[in-house]
């Protein structure tokens, strides 16, 4: 038996000296014979405070029969989740990077354990020298450690500053901001606020929150060119929440270890017209040098639970970002050309679920399951434009691409810009996304709420084909429109 406690939401890593250092209420709870466990329901991606509050006593595998907690081992986990069968779903085995000499920023509840055997001769540096973080190192592990995927990369570690309910708040700024002085664009955020929340059966909404955070990062994102990648959260199909809604980064929903279905636990739902997550990658696995959290302990079967979440999903993309950034230095300077590359190489057939589309992207999946292989043999496959408040530039349409191909070709194409922010208003410009086959139209996507769009076509003759953006209506915003149209085919 299993009891989700509201109560201990409001416990902060600090002010536990042990795991018996807590209130009243849970330790009546946890003195029936029957109860197993007391974890929080109301915390989400905190593990800092899942690692002290985690609850397990009486008897059963791993336990005692005068309570303790088990002990999770890295070596149970089923092999089918080894981290090889991650590298094969997303089409990355003996790749010829390894992340050399790019800078990969970890934003997460607290800093990661440098001592690790995934960071062992690797430079870390740290802004923040709190208490480091079982979750924050896992993460770091799968996407830049010594047995993930950017084995090279220079690893940048900063703590979340909450805002006193979570890890997220506009206070992250502060920290976004000491990677970019540190020449860091690419971070990885494993952690967030959910748009709804049920609190003692009460279903509640917290937009009040949620939108000034993800304006803010929206806002970073645009001055300052980096690339933000973000975890969509754990809460089924409820409404992503922060930072994820944020429109000008990539938001990551997991899969299961061959991704061929969207985990149970990944939330894709958006409160209004917004195509999010924009991808989504395996989120199940076994981490190397991962350290097991108590909660992993299966106490049916005595074994250890593979590590699960959009957590690890996202630096899952992050590490194959950072790869290409050393296949192609330059895109470190254009996110937006990031972006459009990961959602024009993303395969969308693995998934076996039924579809359902929104301005080309699938409603849980986004453009699909991530093909590291195919995103870094693409790499030059983007075209960059920028349009200013009294441009007429894209008015009437331009052709951003142009190239052959045979008959029965597979193409996609995906456009993505910035939107703005001026104050607290979201501004988008509308664009739209052509595809012309022998100069006619094979492929439409258009949708005046988000910026981004996705087509996929398959040629019915040979010939050449063109990549056209059209704005549709007047320029939004008072700044210059910044985006990227990127393709792939075969």
């Amino acid at each position: 038996m299993e009891v989700s406690s509201p109560f201990v939401s409001h416990y902060m890593e600090d002010e536990i000296d042990s795991y018996w250092d807590l209130s009243e209420d849970i330790m009546d709870v946890l003195a029936h014979d029957e109860v197993k466990s007391v974890t929080a329901y109301s915390v989400y991606h905190v593990d800092r405070v899942l690692e002290c509050l985690s609850m397990y006593c009486g008897g059963g595998p791993g336990g005692s029969s005068g309570g303790g907690t088990p002990n999770p081992s890295h070596a149970d986990i089923d092999p089918k989740y080894d981290f090889k069968n991650v590298l094969n779903t997303v089409n990355a085995e003996n790749l010829p990077f390894t992340g050399a000499n790019v800078k990969v920023g970890i934003l997460d509840g607290s800093t990661i354990r440098t001592n690790n055997g995934g960071f062992i001769g690797r430079p870390v540096t740290k802004k923040d020298n709190d208490t480091i973080s079982i979750h924050g190192t896992n993460v770091a592990n799968v996407a830049c450690g010594n047995g993930g995927l950017a084995k090279q990369s220079k690893i940048y570690s900063a703590s979340a500053i909450g805002d006193g309910q979570s890890m997220v708040g506009i206070n992250n700024i502060t920290q976004l901001q000491w990677f970019v002085d540190n020449g860091v664009s690419l971070i990885n955020l494993s952690f967030g606020l959910y748009y709804e929340y049920d609190y003692d059966g009460v279903f509640q909404t917290n937009p009040q929150m949620i939108n000034p955070i993800n304006r803010a990062f929206d806002k970073f994102i645009y001055e300052n060119f980096v690339t933000l990648v973000a975890a969509s959260g754990n809460d089924s199909n409820q409404y992503i929440g922060a930072p994820g809604l944020s429109n000008n980064l990539i938001t990551v929903g997991s899969t299961n270890i061959t991704g061929t279905k969207i985990s149970s636990f990944t939330t894709y739902g958006v409160p209004y017209n917004i195509a999010k997550p924009n991808i989504v990658a395996p989120g199940e696995m076994k981490i190397p040098y991962g350290i097991p959290d108590p909660g992993q302990f299966d106490y049916i079967t005595g074994k250890t639970l593979p590590y699960s979440g959009t957590s690890y999903a996202a630096p899952v993309v992050t590490g194959a970002i950072a790869l290409a950034f050393e296949a192609k230095p330059i895109l470190q300077l254009y996110p937006e050309a990031v972006a459009a590359l990961l959602t024009s190489t993303a395969n969308i057939d693995m998934l076996k679920h039924k579809k359902e589309y929104f301005a080309g992207y699938e409603n849980k999946a986004g453009a699909g399951v991530l093909d590291i292989g195919k995103f870094l043999a693409s790499v030059n496959n983007f075209t960059l434009f920028e349009a200013s408040k009294n441009s007429a530039q894209l008015g009437t349409g331009a052709t951003l691409a142009q190239f052959n191909v045979p008959a029965d070709t597979e193409i996609t194409a995906s456009l993505f810009w910035f939107c703005q922010i001026n104050g607290s208003t979201r501004t988008i410009t509308d664009y739209d996304l052509y595809i012309y086959l022998n100069d006619t139209r094979i492929g439409f996507s258009g949708s005046s709420s988000n910026n981004g769009e996705l087509l996929r076509v398959k040629t019915s003759s040979a010939g050449t084909v063109k990549i056209v953006v059209k704005r549709y209506g007047k320029k939004q915003g008072l700044y210059t429109d910044y985006g990227a149209v990127a393709w792939s085919y075969g």
